[in-house]
């Protein structure tokens, strides 16, 4: 299922859209565990009669009440979203780590309790008898001995092993025990770092890059999937029939995490590459096993190449490919393949549309929902979430072919369906309310009678998504920020509510700032957005002459400092920041300082129209349009 995507950047001479529509590609990610996530997890029932458990109903019903009384308090509502998310994550999560226990080495006295305790539902008592200190003392202590005395290794080996089980379990339960908050993380993190100081096999340490990955911690994820591939790597020199395939999911993870920066892309796709070759060959005398991981890994070079417009072309290939796999698959399995049939339409679908070729475009979304709908029928739960998303798709197509009133329509479908969804697990849902949210109210700003219409509808987006980054502010401040800077877009559009406007601009650039701290790869260009925002915003007062050329000078360096190691990306953010630049210099009446940075702008549209026409030649257009207003 493609997901949405997280901010996608439009901008026109520095008035930046950040439309949350835009629909992510699909990434197949490699799994090493089975996690039941539909409803009723397959737990058991002492669970469910735990203190814990009774605890979060509680709060659910508390909750619910409250919000029956005032059934328009937003706040009451948050509560009760909230109370739902966790007491659905804690049956999911619970789910998890009873489905793997058996699989943790717990062999020491303390960690049978503590395997006891849990399979009691007695999640307190785990906890505590795995107390930090206690283990902490004796891992170190183990860790002296082991050095000390080297007759003792073998013993101490086995100890430290049973050691890190434990630390793996405490890592397991802290990061469902969502009453830390801002500590869940750190903590979890810690745990897992010390599992992996009694030892640090390749599979432990893929699970803790896995869960480093999920909550936006790149570099350190990257870190230990780059162990865990050299690990894989060694094993498969003398052992290739078992650890070949771990190498080559390795690689497609680190192809996907690494693919969120866009100057690393070639290092992506070798990745790909690399585990594209090792599937090919295992797809060879094992085609029922490997050839879907064929198909995905295509999925994944497709999706990596297709933003690049010169390789649009090759991107669809891919594409192609997978589709034809998919579709082979399916003929002798449909329940299982078609979903990938039809995921695959979709990422075509987004190709194409790409590429002006909306019709096309049509009728592989077309195809995609047909089957969703087909496989819905029989299976709501796992499938109507595809369902919505495809017409999230059809949605964000027509709206830029004069056909609103019919995009507006997919829209509400795709929003009433998720909130359907988000009934029963709004940690999952939650966010794709808000983004659809967010679709319709970029729709309907476009029409200036709806803007109240719209602003409704941004303001009900940023209150989900602030509730969500209370608990999970990795992953959820950038769509916080994303929001603050469509609402301030919206309200700028009126001159007496530049004052508003200014302050939501100014709240989403702390907020990608601090984001930028840990990961300027990803961040750095949403920074350099919003300072070109706030330059366009002021540009019209000109008593702030000064202070709008301090933001549009910070947004224009950072775009060439992008531009440097991915110029087919960041090159026309460059050219639309110097035309917007430009453009001011223009209201200032300063034609002179006008035309260096028009005639600048000029000579980059020029190339990239020659490369992509259907893409830039409108930009060209304009800037040579305001060339001839300045001489």
């Amino acid at each position: 299922m493609k997901k949405l995507l997280l901010l996608s950047v439009f901008l026109v001479f520095g008035c930046k859209q950040l439309a949350w529509a835009e629909i992510e590609k699909r990434k197949i990610i490699q799994e090493d565990t089975e996690i039941a996530v539909n409803a009723g997890h397959d737990v058991s029932p002492t669970f469910y009669k735990s203190e814990e458990y009774r605890k979060l109903e509680r709060k659910v019903e508390i909750a619910r009440k409250n919000a029956a009384k005032l059934p328009g308090d937003p706040g009451l509502m948050n509560k009760l979203q909230q109370a739902e998310q966790n007491i659905e994550n804690f049956e999911r999560e619970i789910a998890r780590i009873y489905k793997e226990i058996d699989k943790v080495p717990l062999n020491s006295e303390r960690g049978i309790k503590a395997k006891q305790f849990f399979q009691d539902g007695d999640l307190k008592a785990a906890r505590e008898i795995l107390n930090i200190k206690e283990m902490s003392r004796e891992q170190q202590a183990l860790l002296n001995r082991q050095q000390q005395f080297t007759k003792q290794q073998e013993t101490i080996a086995t100890q430290l092993n049973d050691l890190a089980g434990e630390f793996m379990l405490k890592a397991r339960l802290t990061a469902i025990d969502y009453q830390l908050g801002d500590r869940r993380i750190p903590l979890t993190s810690k745990y897992f770092e010390q599992a992996l100081a009694s030892d640090s096999p390749p599979e432990r340490l893929h699970e803790y890059a896995q869960f480093l990955q999920k909550n936006n911690l790149f570099f350190e994820a990257e870190k230990r999937y780059q162990e865990a591939l050299k690990a894989y790597r060694e094993s498969a020199e003398n052992n290739p029939a078992v650890y070949l395939p771990y190498v080559a999911g390795t690689l497609n993870n680190l192809g996907n995490l690494i693919s969120n920066d866009s100057s690393r892309r070639e290092e992506a796709k070798k990745r790909y590459q690399e585990a594209l070759k090792a599937y090919r060959e295992m797809a060879k005398n094992n085609p029922a096993v490997y050839l879907p991981d064929v198909a995905g890994t295509l999925n994944n070079l497709g999706n990596l190449i297709s933003d690049d417009s010169r390789r649009r072309e090759k991107a669809e290939k891919y594409y192609q490919e997978a589709l034809k796999a998919y579709r082979e698959l399916a003929k002798n399995n449909p329940a299982v393949y078609l979903p990938y049939v039809a995921g695959t339409l979709n990422n075509l679908g987004t190709l194409v549309a790409a590429d002006s070729r909306r019709v096309k475009a049509e009728k592989y979304y077309q195809a995609a929902l047909k089957t969703y709908r087909e496989l819905a029928r029989n299976n709501p739960a796992v499938y109507l979430p595809y369902v919505a998303n495809t017409l999230n798709n059809l949605g964000n197509l027509v709206s830029n072919d004069s056909r609103r009133e019919e995009a507006e329509k997919r829209y509400r479908e795709a929003l009433k369906a998720y909130r359907e969804l988000a009934k029963n697990n709004p940690a999952v849902y939650l966010p794709y309310v808000a983004g659809t949210l967010n679709n319709l109210a970029t729709l309907v700003a476009a029409d200036s009678r709806r803007r109240s219409d719209a602003e409704k509808r941004y303001l009900k987006a940023l209150i989900a998504y602030r509730e969500l980054a209370k608990n999970n502010p990795a992953v959820y401040l950038p769509y916080v920020a994303g929001t603050l800077n469509n609402l301030a877009t919206l309200v700028a559009a009126d001159s007496r509510r530049r004052g508003d406007a200014e302050k939501r601009y100014l709240k989403a650039l702390i907020a990608y700032r601090e984001l930028a701290k840990k990961n300027p790869a990803v961040y750095l260009p949403y920074v350099a957005g919003t300072l070109n925002n706030l330059g366009t915003l002021i540009t019209a007062d000109n008593r702030r002459r000064k202070e709008a050329e301090k933001y549009y000078q910070e947004a224009l360096k950072t775009y060439r400092e992008l531009a440097k190691n991915n110029p087919a990306v960041y090159l026309p953010y460059v050219a639309n920041t110097l035309g917007a630049y430009g453009f001011a210099h223009l209201k200032w009446q300063q034609s002179k300082q006008a035309t260096t940075y028009l005639y600048e702008a000029e000579e980059i549209f020029i190339k990239l129209a020659a490369q992509a026409p259907q893409d830039f030649e409108g930009n060209l257009d304009l800037i040579q349009q305001l060339l001839r207003q300045a001489n």
